[in-house]
């Protein structure tokens, strides 16, 4: 008996630790569904004067965001704000396949943008915009949250990324040839200093080689291997590339 009340006394600290309701004040309504998740904006500061933004409603799925892609890609919405495109986002900068929501299964999404500098308060500004185009009531008819906060900004100043990590190999030339002119197969040779930027290497896809002219040579050194310009197209670029 002492066991049991010392028990019940714990549960009924625990509660009002809780701050529960007086017992005339609760009120349960029948669920309707699901609760929905708040969805969370993300973005990422890249070489080359990039960042890409992603809009995630959990880890594994995007937010949808189709008015907002629709006006980027159709109608150059954001364009005086460096936004270049919304695309299919990539796997990993190992898997050059679109990454899949898992639970609707269709593409997931990163919009590209450009940009002279890239600071924690302008990339928390952009952000700030766009959450301001979600919560228009004309696009957020179903009053979802669309959270900017701390947890926001993914940049690694000491470790930035290339645009291969995020965006497709076609999708990263269709980049350099909307970002720079002259954009032929002397590109690489004439913008060294640039190139290296929007892909890791130092193996190169066959697009970028062949578009851009990256380079695939093959040359022998001494010890019967491959010197550092050795950068033949991985063997699922030689034929298809993933669009």
């Amino acid at each position: 008996m002492i066991f049991e009340n010392i028990v019940l006394f714990g549960s009924l600290v625990a509660m009002a630790a809780a701050k529960r309701r007086a017992i005339g004040d609760m009120n349960v309504s029948p669920s309707k569904g699901m609760r929905r998740q708040p969805n969370q904006f993300y973005i990422v500061k890249l070489t080359a004067g990039l960042e890409v933004i992603w809009l995630q409603k959990s880890p594994g799925n995007d937010a949808f965001f189709h008015t907002l892609q629709v006006d980027i890609n159709d109608n150059a919405f954001l364009a005086g704000e460096g936004v270049l495109c919304a695309t299919r986002r990539r796997r990993s900068v190992e898997d050059n396949s679109v990454m899949i929501n898992q639970d609707s299964r269709f593409p997931r999404r990163v919009i590209i943008r450009a940009v002279d500098e890239s600071t924690p308060e302008s990339r928390n500004s952009f952000l700030l915009l766009l959450q301001s185009y979600m919560l228009r009531p004309e696009i957020n008819r179903y009053n979802a949250e669309y959270i900017v906060n701390d947890h926001s900004d993914l940049t690694d100043e000491n470790n930035l990324e290339s645009l291969d990590h995020y965006v497709l190999n076609n999708d990263i030339v269709e980049t350099i040839y909307g970002m720079f002119e002259n954009t032929d197969p002397s590109w690489y040779a004439n913008n060294r200093d640039i190139a290296n930027q929007f892909f890791t290497g130092p193996v190169y896809p066959r697009i970028a080689i062949e578009s851009l002219g990256f380079p695939d040579d093959v040359v022998v050194d001494n010890g019967g291997g491959f010197n550092d310009n050795f950068n033949p197209a991985p063997v699922g670029d030689r034929n298809d590339e993933s669009d």
